[in-house]
């Protein structure tokens, strides 16, 4: 287990190095690269940023086992966390493909929290570069979260799709957590005005922002904290070993 936190920490650490640096790089160039050059670098960052993702994921994975497993080392046997019949996904699997059922931990620990601690890094890093004057780094770093998480979306939904199977719900509903969210990105971006708002487009900004935590909300509740059906579903196995 400490030789796979090893190589786990180097990874991450790798590639927060790497993201760094390319955020460093984008928002001191002293001319605007060609567009070719532009769209290569947000691919490697995106895939940086994906790899940081994973890298995350796997810490809080390996570290919660570890700490869980105390002096039976036995606990740290995949078999002993999953209930019988579950198949645990590899990566590509768990992020690409939404077909079978994932428990409340997996979730948390594989998807939502990474993905919320890094979401939650970017933001400050914008706010701080923002108030410190540097306006070329916080536009990059804005550009480099709407990069991530527009290659995010996919695999976020696969992963909610299993999570709303666990609970015995059919995965389509997962595109309803992040419909209103798109809408109200396309809409901030290509119809509203905030240099020059009016009534109307306040009342509808207002009503997407509720609309949207009240998805949230409901999401979070449903399928964030209830436990899946006990037992097999239509869906599959169940993925919580019973006491």
């Amino acid at each position: 287990m400490s030789g796979t936190l090893g190589k786990l920490s180097v990874w991450t650490a790798a590639m927060a190095v790497g993201v760094a640096w390319q955020i460093y790089d984008l928002a001191t160039a002293t001319e605007a690269p060609n567009r070719v050059v532009a769209i290569m670098s947000y691919i490697f960052l995106t895939g940086m940023l994906i790899g940081l993702v994973i890298g995350v994921i796997g810490l809080v994975s390996s570290a919660v086992k570890y700490m869980s497993a105390g002096s039976d080392p036995s606990a740290l046997s995949p078999a002993s966390l999953i209930g019988p019949g579950y198949v645990p996904r590899g990566l590509g699997g768990f992020y690409l493909l939404p077909r079978g059922r994932i428990s409340r931990s997996q979730y948390w620990l594989r998807w939502a929290i990474p993905v919320t601690v890094i979401t939650l890094l970017l933001r400050v890093a914008t706010v701080a570069g923002t108030r410190s004057g540097e306006v070329a780094l916080a536009r990059t770093l804005v550009d480099v979260t709407l990069v991530f998480h527009f290659a995010i979306l996919w695999p976020g939904f696969s992963v909610l799709s299993k999570r709303v199977h666990d609970r015995n719900k059919p995965g389509w509903l997962a595109a309803v957590f992040y419909a209103p969210i798109v809408l109200f990105a396309i809409a901030a971006r290509f119809f509203l005005n905030p240099e020059d708002p009016s009534p109307a487009s306040a009342v509808f900004a207002l009503a997407m922002l509720v609309a949207i935590f009240a998805v949230f909300l409901y999401f979070i509740i449903e399928f964030g904290f209830f436990r899946g059906t006990v037992g097999p579903n239509r869906y599959g196995p169940d993925p919580v070993r019973r006491p």
